[in-house]
């Protein structure tokens, strides 16, 4: 892919809260630069390009977009991706958002990301609730005993019910938030089936894999890294309460991505604006209480509880103790339904 021209945020010299852009980073939108297609871990092969020298471009959803623009301006803004603007592809037509590359200037960085919320559709998705056949095959494609009786009599499920199942397989129900995807070195195999990585012994068991993979299992690099994503997941929770954005949208869909290199150096953003639409006039919402249809609460607050405590017990165990047991691990569980009292429902 060439770009054909860039609208630049700001201007090429105009300082932002998070810092100006280089003139390097302008003229790299400038010059006749090609841009290959890639992974970032989550198998979206073709959304995303980037040209090597820290810039990514990703297929531009005109929602995703507009949160870009708002969140400049907002408290939120040191913990997403810097983002330059829009550039247009010769001669296809198409706009991409122009994105910092996160992993710049790391050493062998391994990303992970995880989808936040009870649940990862918004409810406009389900406002169609005539039973379809289409739902009903994929539902048994994962697994037969999930239709009921009415629903394998029928051979049809409505969207809503197969949207809240499939969120009930992964630990985006239980917890508030699942691992989406695990990339930039680790191996395909690893990331199969995520989806249905469910309890918290399980997620446990990824992120400690996701950990031993980027920087091996000598304490000293593990609990420096614990410490700083402990640290920064800490600072965003202090800060969700003074973003305007975060109060005054639905954050279905977003994702916190992580990445972390051999040296133990983190980075740590919210990514994937697209499903983040605006809450309807007059309704106001906790993201903190379980989801049921018309409430419009996404339980992204638990989702970010439950992962800085998933993070705080990846570090080293002090000196002549044993590390927790998974059996003990489970047993603390703090889910959505213990946080709220009920589960994701339709």
């Amino acid at each position: 892919l060439k770009l054909q021209f860039l609208y630049l945020i700001g201007g090429p010299h105009t300082a932002r809260p998070g810092g100006a852009w280089s003139s390097t980073m302008v003229q790299t939108f400038k010059s006749d630069v090609t841009f290959e297609p890639m992974d970032p871990c989550h198998g979206h092969v073709g959304t995303f390009m980037k040209d090597g020298r820290g810039v990514i471009l990703k297929e531009a959803i005109k929602r995703e977009q507009e949160a870009y623009h708002k969140l400049q301006q907002d408290a939120l803004l040191p913990f997403v991706p810097g983002y330059l603007g829009v550039a247009r592809g010769v001669g296809e037509g198409k706009d991409y958002l122009a994105l910092r590359d996160l992993a710049v200037g790391l050493s062998e960085p391994l990303l992970m990301d995880c989808k936040m919320g009870l649940r990862t559709f918004l409810e406009s998705d389900c406002a169609n609730l005539i039973p379809r056949e289409d739902l009903y095959k994929k539902m048994v494609k994962i697994s037969p005993d999930l239709p009921t009786d009415e629903e394998n009599a029928a051979a049809a499920v409505s969207k809503l019910r197969y949207m809240v199942v499939r969120e009930n397989l992964s630990s985006s129900a239980s917890l508030g938030f699942r691992i989406d995807g695990i990339g930039g070195g680790v191996e395909r195999e690893a990331t199969n089936g995520l989806q249905q990585v469910k309890t918290r012994a399980e997620v446990l068991h990824m992120m400690n894999a996701y950990l031993t993979k980027a920087v091996g299992d000598g304490d000293d690099m593990r609990q420096k890294v614990v410490t700083s994503v402990v640290a920064q997941l800490d600072e965003l929770h202090t800060l969700l309460p003074e973003s305007k954005f975060f109060q005054a949208h639905e954050m279905v869909g977003s994702s916190i991505l992580f990445v972390v290199d051999k040296l133990g150096q983190t980075v740590l953003k919210i990514i994937d604006f697209a499903k983040c639409q605006e809450l309807p006039e007059g309704v106001v919402t906790t993201h903190d209480q379980a989801w049921h249809n018309g409430n419009h609460e996404d339980g992204w607050l638990i989702g970010l509880r439950n992962l800085r405590d998933l993070w705080a017990s990846l570090a080293p165990a002090p000196q002549g103790q044993s590390p927790a047991s998974t059996d003990a691990t489970e047993a603390t569980e703090t889910s959505a339904t213990e946080s709220s009292g009920e589960a994701i429902k339709a």
